[in-house]
């Protein structure tokens, strides 16, 4: 039998095309915003911190949340995880 390896879908900005100093906004408020601050990890400038985007969305909701699910592009309504669905089809 041979096993098929499948490549981990993106998780990293970079994997998702997004570049260093891109405005992410908080789904559940867009008045709050984020910038990146590191395309090869999940990291954002909030409040004058560099924070993991999971930290940032959980402090943000009060309870731990999967930042991808909770932030968008500027110019796009639907959140980072529903990009990475859209890339990775077999990714749920």
């Amino acid at each position: 039998m041979k096993i098929i390896k499948r490549k981990s879908p993106p998780s990293t900005f970079q994997q998702l095309g997004i570049k260093k100093g891109t405005t992410l906004v908080f789904i559940p408020d867009p008045n709050i915003t984020v910038r990146t601050t590191n395309e090869k990890k999940a990291l954002v400038s909030y409040q004058g911190k560099e924070m993991l985007l999971p930290v940032v969305a959980s402090e943000l909701a009060g309870y731990y949340v999967n930042g991808l699910t909770q932030f968008r592009l500027e110019n796009n309504q639907e959140s980072l995880m529903v990009m990475i669905q859209k890339l990775d089809p077999l990714f749920k």
